[in-house]
């Protein structure tokens, strides 16, 4: 599957969640941009959050500072991996170098709401 600048605009109100279980690292954002320039995908965010917990159950999202994120494309496969629960198909772009895993959520699918983020909303 090829990543456009057509195919992610799309994305754009929705989510990206990337996982890096090597790292223990999971971050999560909303979409404010996003497009590909020359085989590389660029992501501004509304919003970030950092997951930390101990466990999935017991995870706290913190407000993170960094709101601007690139991926190579060169380094992923990208597949459609079809709704979740409820909303549009979801992006699913996964690393073949290590176990780094990027999902696109579409503005009417999953959300992390941002008055569950520390930092962020009622937290703030």
């Amino acid at each position: 599957m090829q990543v456009t600048t057509q195919l992610v605009q799309g994305y754009i109100g929705g989510q990206l969640e990337i996982h890096d279980p090597d790292e223990d690292k999971l971050f999560r954002g909303e979409i404010e941009d996003i497009d590909v320039r020359s085989g590389i995908l660029f992501v501004v965010f509304t919003w970030v959050a950092r997951c930390l917990g101990p466990s999935a159950d017991q995870a706290r999202w913190y407000k993170y500072h960094h709101h601007e994120h690139e991926c190579p494309l060169a380094e992923f496969t990208a597949a459609n991996i079809g709704p979740g629960k409820f909303g549009s198909d979801r992006l699913l772009l996964t690393s073949v170098r290590n176990r780094v895993r990027i999902t696109v959520f579409p503005p009417d699918g999953n959300r992390l709401a941002r008055d569950y983020v520390i930092g962020l909303g009622a937290n703030a």
